[in-house]
């Protein structure tokens, strides 16, 4: 019965993690793709 009530904060949790990650993934690709441009461009 303890685990039941300590699930729902636990999932929230859970789930702002995976939500925080998956912002650091799209942000990491994005200054991946921005290092291919200078890569391709040094110029820049």
């Amino acid at each position: 019965m303890a685990k039941k009530g300590k699930s729902p904060f636990f999932l929230k949790k859970l789930v702002l993690l995976f939500d925080a990650g998956q912002k650091y993934i799209e942000k990491a690709r994005m200054n991946g793709k921005m290092n291919k441009c200078i890569n391709i461009h040094p110029c820049v």
